[in-house]
């Protein structure tokens, strides 16, 4: 367990919220970018799409249209599903077939070029002391940044950190070198802040993403619930309304704070018998 950290993103990314409509075999829907680089990006997944499991399983290629205030036009984009987290609040990591167009990058991100340090391949240790460095003056932080900022508080290593977010620090990783390429967390003990500094962006990037306070790290899914809820998808596909809403109610009888599931169940409550 002495290997360090390396940040899996191919390169450096910004925090932006770019509307966008997706295109698979499974399906088609509209998300929302929750950081973007012309070689990937982080989509935030809305949960009606998540009744559709497979649209974004890991391996699924998709098209992209990216869209943002202010430009004219879109961007077409195509690349493929690296990893996907279900709960509260859905995404997937998305690593684009080629280098987004750099003119609609450039034109989209002008006031975040700076956060975009260039990407470095070294490792980040695990016994390095992570502190909170000064708070953003605009507090647009993502949902893993948030876990990662509620644990570092009054100074964590790498290794207290990733005990504490669990199963959750594997594909929080990117979110760590990208607060601290951002400034956000420092590496040196004189840069730090006191947690207090912090209260009122974390409290305010918490009511913008509809996180809840007590469980700020979104809990896993067993993977028997995984398979009930997959055997419910397949029985809707197959339109047998009764048998997949069965299989929601069993999923949410073991973990009732699914809310993807609950929300499933609830939306075809009004065919239940």
């Amino acid at each position: 367990m002495n290997e360090g950290i390396i940040d899996p993103r191919r390169g450096p990314r910004v925090l932006a919220r770019l509307a966008v409509d997706v295109r698979g075999r499974a399906a088609a829907f509209r998300a929302e970018t929750e950081d973007l680089g012309r070689l990937g990006c982080q989509l935030a997944v809305p949960r009606a799409a998540i009744v559709l499991p497979r649209a974004i399983e890991v391996g699924r290629e998709l098209a992209l249209a990216l869209r943002a205030p202010g430009v004219r036009w879109s961007t077409p984009a195509s690349g493929r599903v690296v990893w996907t987290r279900f709960g509260a609040a859905p995404r997937c990591g998305i690593a684009f077939s080629s280098a987004l167009d750099p003119v609609f990058f450039d034109a989209i991100l002008p006031a975040e070029a700076a956060d975009a340090s260039p990407h470095t391949a070294r490792p980040l240790a695990r016994d390095a002391v992570l502190w909170l460095d000064e708070p953003p003056r605009i507090p647009a932080i993502s949902a893993d940044e948030l876990a990662i900022l509620r644990c570092v508080e009054g100074g964590a290593s790498v290794d207290q950190l990733a005990r504490a977010l669990g199963a959750a620090f594997h594909p929080a990783r990117g979110a760590l070198h990208r607060l601290l390429a951002r400034g956000l967390l420092t590496l040196s003990p004189e840069r730090a802040v006191p947690p207090e500094r912090w209260r009122e962006a974390l409290d305010a990037a918490e009511v913008a993403l509809g996180a809840r306070r007590a469980t700020p790290v979104e809990r896993a899914r067993p993977p028997a619930v995984q398979a009930l809820y997959e055997e419910g998808v397949s029985h809707l596909h197959a339109g047998r309304l009764d048998l997949a809403i069965s299989r929601f109610q069993e999923a949410l009888a073991i973990a009732p704070w699914d809310e993807a599931i609950a929300g499933a169940a609830r939306r075809l409550s009004p065919w239940a018998r």
